[in-house]
């Protein structure tokens, strides 16, 4: 037989045996987060289309475009109330009372997202059945368990996709439990995996406190919810949730600590990052006017600059005049503000990507996103990073310890310190960033320095990680004071013999992060494409799901088994002491009656 006979054969008979998922039909559910979020799920869901399959994406935020397979159903109220959201993020800055008063703004915006969607003309068709059910369903992983409902009710596979790692709920439902004696909380303040007493007994109780409040989040209204939209019948979030097939995060070994993990889990960290593209003429044109290259500063998508105090606004302008030999893109809603210096150009978008993979850019000032701070190590950017809240801080803390960045804090930076940080290294380039995610990973990626200011959320944990790793340095918007702002700029310019960290070099912490972020086996995206159509192909891969899942914490950490092996030790050596004492009673009557009887033989011989 003609060997290209035998190779028809073969692909005749792989093409029956091989599983096939080509034109399956996904849901996609994001009804709240930032427009970064959705940066995390547009790789992924466009790859599910351009593969063939038929994608439904619900979200926020209108698309750039239409694109093959996918069909974008824009929810109106979320995109509201995400405004909002950054914009009490803002007002609660710096306040004793910031963390409390966010928190409360995002139960409420949370509360209000899941009653406006599930009462939404244009979901009810779905949700009611008439479109036929979905082949998968992929919710966001951003405080939102309502959606819950919506795989439970038409009884179909699901899996969650989450724009940063996991939180502690998320954790027990997967059936691992998370070990504060090394795992920093996400949210919390500690920027190291080896922690000493004090750092383990914070992080313990942040873990704890988080998930009692999260469970009382859920019961208190969320698993009411769950139960109305049941019919009646009793649901919680922890009992629908931990029947997920999978979930996919935007985690890397480039920016997280090594942790234990689960089949369920996959890491996709930074597959919204790209190599850069030629930027437009106007960009490229503005660019060449700088007589050493160009400084980047973006608030990430979050927030928008037009919320920042003019306090801040003042001081960045005052200390951008410093640097008349850098050209400075800024992120700004608006194309107008007064007293805007000649070497400085707004604009309502960047072509981010493209500006941090540029050859003449020397910094990155960020929040400290995770995207961010991504995006940062992706392109070798170096940073200097002011968190406002979350795990910003953090990311930019570890990217300063690693000698990528510097860190600076909103409360105490000044015009000084902003210079001192624009100015730290003239050789390596600068992004001036919130720390979002996305924007540290892309940093990353295109070995950019940063400088992040974090605002929120994840922010001040991802300046955290990158100003630990030496990719960046991180400040808080609490103490940020127009001299410490100018003093970080002039670090990571300037200065890097006086950096304190292990390797001073900027460049080289860069490149080894950025290198860390590229080696792997497939891309972050082709991992996440294979894994969801894997969950499809196996009608949701149930056989992935731990046992775990469905212990008690006394089972989990088998406290009970140690319970009953300590009481077994403890009555066999209660009986062998009990055997011990009744033979040495015995041995002492015993030797009592023969000395009174050799004592009455003796009398009797005397006699």
């Amino acid at each position: 037989m003609a060997p290209s006979v035998i190779m028809c054969v073969v692909l005749c008979f792989g093409s029956v045996l091989l599983p096939s998922v080509t034109g399956a039909n996904i849901w996609m559910i994001m009804t709240l987060g930032s427009r970064s979020h959705k940066n995390v799920f547009d790789p992924l869901i466009g790859e599910l289309g351009a593969r063939g399959h038929n994608v439904t994406f619900f979200n926020p935020f209108p698309g750039r475009g239409p694109r093959k397979g996918v069909k974008e159903i824009i929810f109106p109220r979320g995109n509201e109330l995400a405004l909002q959201l950054g914009a009490d993020m803002w007002r609660q800055e710096g306040k004793a009372s910031g963390t409390g008063g966010l928190l409360k703004s995002l139960i409420y915006a949370c509360k209000e997202s899941c009653k406006a969607f599930f009462e939404w003309d244009e979901f009810q068709p779905y949700y009611k059945g008439l479109k036929g059910k979905p082949d998968l369903i992929l919710l966001t992983l951003f405080n939102q368990p309502c959606l819950l409902a919506i795989p439970h009710k038409l009884d179909v596979p699901f899996a969650f996709i989450s724009p940063h790692g996991l939180f502690p709920s998320n954790y027990r439902s997967i059936g691992l439990r998370p070990s504060p004696s090394f795992m920093p909380h996400p949210v919390g303040f500690i920027d190291t995996d080896r922690m000493s007493f004090t750092e383990r007994a914070s992080n313990t109780l942040m873990w704890h406190i988080l998930t009692f409040a999260f469970d009382w989040y859920s019961g208190s209204w969320m698993d009411a919810f769950l139960t109305e939209q049941n019919g009646g019948q009793p649901l919680t979030a922890h009992e629908v949730m931990k029947e997920a097939s999978l979930f996919i995060t935007n985690m890397a070994p480039a920016f997280d600590f090594p942790a234990p993990s689960l089949p369920v889990i996959v890491h996709a960290g930074g597959m919204h990052c790209r190599p850069p593209q030629p930027v437009a003429q106007e960009f490229e044109d503005w660019i060449k006017k700088g007589k050493k290259g160009f400084i980047y500063f973006s608030l990430g998508s979050a927030v928008k600059g037009t919320d920042m105090p003019e306090e801040f606004r003042g001081m960045f302008l005052n200390a951008f005049k410093k640097f008349p030999e850098y050209q400075i893109f800024w992120k700004w809603e608006t194309e107008q503000m007064d007293g805007v210096p000649p070497n400085v150009k707004l604009s309502k978008w960047m072509p981010q990507q493209d500006l941090l993979g540029h050859k003449d850019i020397r910094l990155f000032i960020t929040h400290g996103g995770l995207l961010s701070t991504q995006e940062a190590t992706y392109h070798g950017v170096p940073v200097v990073g002011i968190a406002i809240g979350a795990d910003q801080m953090l990311n930019m803390k570890k990217t300063e310890k690693g000698g990528a960045g510097l860190a600076l804090e909103w409360g105490s930076l000044t015009e000084e310190k902003l210079v001192n940080s624009i100015k730290r290294h003239k050789d390596i380039r600068l992004f001036i960033t919130h720390g979002g995610l996305l924007s540290t990973q892309e940093a990353t990626y295109h070995g950019v320095p940063v400088v992040g200011i974090a605002i929120g959320a994840d922010q001040m944990l991802n300046m955290k990680k990158t100003e630990k790793d030496g990719a960046g340095l991180a400040l808080e918007w609490g103490s940020l004071t127009e001299e410490n702002l100018v003093h970080s700029i002039k670090r990571v310019l300037e200065e890097p013999s006086k950096f304190d960290v292990v390797d001073s070099s900027f460049r080289e912490n860069l490149a080894r992060r950025s290198a860390i972020m590229k080696d792997q086996p497939e891309t972050p995206l082709e991992r996440a494409v294979f894994w969801t159509e894997y969950v499809i192909r196996h009608k949701g891969a149930p056989h992935l799901r731990s046992a775990a899942r469905d212990l008690t914490w006394y089972q989990y950490h088998s406290v009970d088994v140690w319970g009953f092996l300590i009481s077994c030790l403890v009555l066999i050596i209660l009986l062998e002491l009990w055997i011990l004492r009744t033979c040495f009673r015995l041995m002492c009557k015993s030797g009592g009656n023969s000395g009174a009887k050799k004592s009455q033989s003796k009398k009797k011989k005397s006699e």
